[in-house]
């Protein structure tokens, strides 16, 4: 069936035949048609009222009326109840009313308004005036032949108007940018994000808002323009571009649908090509609605991937990710997928589940599993390093690897399983285990309170009451936080606020951040970045210089954001790796946007404070403080910038990133600059979107940063250290941040730089 039937069948799905209560009383003013008192008025009930060959003035009061103006220049009210209206010959003049219902100009050249309500609304022929209307509803808005004006009200929200054209006795070009049609004459669109073509061949293109394109029968041209969009060619050879950009909408991933296609569909993004439905030619397309029947879905690497209902084949590569409209059993070690159909998945590293109660299983490789919007799920990684989202009450399960787990709103059970991992509750009243690890962190940045958490005590308290079982470090929220460790060795970060952290017996590090914090180490050889009570160690090693500005880049004018910038910096440190070799700052939309990177210390992790065997070789390492090693022989150490990263603003224009790294060597008693490594630049534009977290990749070369440097050095002490500056399109420093993010492989590594 096609989109547009579908869409007129819900919207006349309100019982026409039901009768409304209430109606006019003695005590209410008579009713008036754009002033003018009425010739024909309506009851309260269901009316069938057909007016004269001159001038008519027709209320229908209550009730779904069925109004026909004939001949003249009529005045037609339908106020109340879904109604039927039709002008007839002559210039008309038609109001809806509340309700959804019908208009039809007809001949001449009217003004149609539907008023509130879901309406469908046609013009006819002559040069009309048609106007959605008011409410919250959408409005299908079709000029006809003629020169016509058609206005929507939902620009830019999640129920745009459609400007229809299905039925043209010809191809049309429709803009909903530039706000023009042509083809049944010259249309000026404006408000206007959704749009339906003719059963010829039609161009169509999209606008910066969200857009919902269906080219109809006929081999079309459609181009979904920047912002995130849904397109269906409807049946023949039609060429589909999402469009490249950011836009204003509320999406941010163009889609291809094949919801009502009247068979199987075989999408191949790596092609750029379906068939099943037409044969059509598509790009810069990041995900796909199949049909109802046995699909064939294959992404390009970073695609999502809907089979719908049906027995589909989902083929993945790298970071694509199948989902689910109704509860699953998804196993991507077993490749299979039931529940909304009996699905294949073959190569596919990420799964989402639907708003029902979801099993959501990984593989043994790097895994990003979401449980969809509620529903009580089960999520369990598996192996490798995963990341599991709940949507609900649920369970997740980490497994091997260093996982990062993240509650709902609801009562969650976190297991992190062997490895370092990274877990988050949420509100509600959560159990939190860290597993066999020996570094695993227990997250709070995002809470909306101060935390009192207590290692020793296994509790937590801040948006909900958390149990807390083998975790080793935590991470405060932005308010006044109680921070309190055990006898192992603890990183207790503050963040934000004014904070209070007490170390306990072991070696621990502990990390005010910003604000007027308390620092006590307590028993135990303990390292603070500020000084506190207990602190053998305290501050980071003294690197002397200014940071080196990227080729072609003038300083900023004004320093003072980038010096924000850089103290909100301390207060995140360390970064952790969501994925292998993969960075992601988090978005955080109730702070200024300059301080969105910063603020990154929701997923912060302290880098290993343990002293590796001589000549053992240490794991990539992500740090926003110097990287101190000790060489015992000759060797090489390594040094990347993170492969995904994240502009400094939110604001979703176009930036590019510069990044550079320097090595300093221990000489006399002083660190000197022994190694400096080729500027890399990426262009950041474009973006996929997990909750809460936005990635941001070279739009060339699919990933920010590839490159390794490798530099040979000698028997010493050494310090990495690595700038990165965003810089605007129009060429001018944004921020310069420094000392920044880095990941280097090294031996003989420690957090403290003592040797």
């Amino acid at each position: 069936m096609p989109l547009r039937r579908l869409r007129r069948i819900l919207l006349l799905a309100v019982p026409l035949l039901a009768l409304l209560a209430g109606g006019s009383s003695a005590q209410n003013p008579p009713p008036t048609c754009f002033g003018q008192k009425p010739t024909m008025v309506g009851g309260p009930g269901n009316d069938n009222m057909v007016g004269g060959p001159g001038p008519d003035v027709m209320v229908g009061e209550g009730g779904n009326d069925t109004m026909n103006g004939m001949g003249g220049n009529d005045l037609i009210c339908g106020n109340d109840g879904n109604d039927v209206i039709k002008g007839g010959d002559g210039a008309d003049k038609i109001d809806g009313g509340t309700g959804g219902d019908v208009l039809t100009g007809d001949a001449g050249n009217d003004t149609v308004d539907g008023g509130t309500g879901s309406d469908l609304l046609r013009g006819g022929d002559g040069n009309d005036t048609v106007d959605g209307g008011g409410g919250d509803n959408f409005d299908v808005l079709s000029g006809g032949p003629g020169n016509d004006t058609i206005i929507g009200r939902h620009q830019g929200e999640a129920t745009p108007d459609e400007v229809d054209y299905s039925q043209a006795g010809g191809a049309v070009s429709v803009n909903l940018q530039t706000g023009s049609a042509t083809g049944e004459g010259t249309d000026t669109l404006s408000g206007i994000d959704m749009a339906v073509g003719s059963g010829f061949n039609d161009v169509i293109t999209g606008n910066d808002a969200s857009n919902v394109i269906n080219g109809g029968p006929g081999n079309d041209r459609i181009d979904g323009g920047p912002g995130g969009d849904l397109l269906s060619g409807d049946g023949g050879d039609d060429v589909v571009n999402g469009g490249s950009g950011t836009g204003t909408g509320v999406l941010d991933t163009d889609y291809l649908v094949y919801t009502n296609a009247p068979g199987a569909v075989q999408v191949d993004f790596v092609a750029g090509k379906t068939s099943g439905w037409g044969n059509d030619t598509v790009s810069n397309i990041e995900g796909v609605f199949g049909s109802k029947f046995n699909d064939v879905l294959t992404g390009d690497g970073s695609s999502l991937l809907w089979g719908m209902a049906g027995d589909d084949e989902i083929h993945g590569q790298r970071d694509d990710r199948a989902l689910f409209s109704k509860p699953v059993d998804a196993d991507l070690a077993r490749g299979t997928a039931t529940g909304e159909g009996n699905d294949k998945l073959i190569d596919v590293a990420n799964l989402e589940g639907s708003s029902g109660s979801d099993k959501l299983t990984g593989d043994s490789d790097p895994n990003s599993i979401l449980g969809g919007p509620g529903g009580n799920d089960t999520l369990s990684g598996a192996g490798g390093p995963d990341v599991l989202v709940s949507g609900g009450a649920s369970s997740l399960s980490g497994g091997p690897g260093a996982d990062r787990l993240e509650g709902g709103n609801a009562n969650d059970a976190l297991d992190g399983g062997t490895g370092n991992d990274l877990l988050s509750g949420g509100a509600g009243t959560n159990t939190i285990d860290g597993g066999a690890g020996t570094q695993d962190t227990v997250t709070y940045f995002r809470s909306s309170k101060a935390v009192d958490a207590n290692l020793a005590q296994g509790t937590a308290v801040a948006d909900g009451t958390d149990q807390l079982k083998n975790i080793e470090d935590i991470v405060g929220s932005t308010h006044d936080d109680k921070l309190t460790g055990d006898a192992q060795a603890n990183s207790l970060q503050g963040g934000d606020g004014n904070d209070v952290l007490a170390g306990g017996p072991g070696p621990d590090f502990l990390d005010g951040g910003v604000g007027s914090n308390s620092l006590d180490g307590g028993p135990g050889s303990d390292y603070c970045l500020q000084r506190g009570r207990g602190c053998e160690v305290t501050g980071a090693p003294f690197i002397p210089g200014k940071a080196p500005l990227p080729p072609g880049v003038t300083p900023p004018r004004v320093l003072r954001l980038a010096q924000a910038v850089e103290r909100r910096a301390s207060a995140a440190r360390v970064l952790h790796a969501l994925e292998n070799q993969t960075l992601i700052p988090v978005v955080a939309a109730r702070f200024p946007t300059a301080y969105i990177l910063a603020l990154a210390a929701q997923l912060a992790q302290p880098l290993d404070v343990t002293r590796p065997l001589k000549g053992e070789t240490a794991a990539y390492k992500y740090a926003a403080e110097p990287i101190c090693f000790a060489a015992n022989k000759p060797f090489r150490t390594e040094i990347a910038p993170p492969r995904t990263v994240s502009p400094i603003v939110g604001d979703n224009k176009p930036e590019e990133g510069w990044w550079q790294g320097t090595l300093y060597k221990l000489t006399k008693g002083k660190y000197k600059k022994f190694k400096t490594t080729p500027w890399a630049r990426a262009q950041l534009q474009g973006s996929s979107t997990i909750p809460g977290v936005t990635l941001w990749k070279d739009r060339a070369a699919k990933q920010a940063f590839p490159n390794t440097v490798s530099v040979k050095v000698g028997r010493g002490r050494y310090v990495w250290k690595g700038n990165i500056y965003w810089v605007r399109s129009g060429g001018q420093v944004f921020a310069p941040i420094e000392p920044h993010i880095i990941q280097a492989k090294t031996i003989k590594f420690n957090k403290q730089c003592v040797f």
